[in-house]
């Protein structure tokens, strides 16, 4: 029926709005976290080796240091940092938007 019909209409114009709101969001915060580096110290060993690792736990510690408040398993680590350097970490914070964050692991 009619009143039906127009009810679901309404329905998934709340429904693309709510999506396109939070795709805009995540958008806004692809566009931080690209101009985003964070530091982080641990003790390392000969040739930069590290004495245990950085995972993704550290890295959004260190965001949230920065004020950028993040669910850690949106960072993508393939496997945890073992060495000293500057590495690109992946951040997917939509199904179609991912961001960069430089991560300086750094001798401490």
């Amino acid at each position: 029926d009619e009143r039906n019909s127009r009810r679901m209409a309404h329905q998934k114009r709340q429904a693309d709005a709510a999506a396109a709101k939070q795709r805009s969001v995540a958008d806004e915060l692809a566009a931080k976290l690209n101009e985003t580096a964070v530091s982080i110290k641990r003790e390392a060993g000969e040739e930069g080796k590290l004495f245990g690792s950085v995972t993704n736990r550290d890295i959004a510690d260190a965001l949230e240091a920065e004020g950028l408040s993040l669910d850690r398993r949106i960072i993508v680590l393939n496997e945890p940092i073992r060495n000293i350097g500057v590495f690109t970490v992946r951040v997917k914070l939509h199904r179609t938007i991912e961001a960069s964050v430089k991560v300086y692991v750094i001798q401490g």
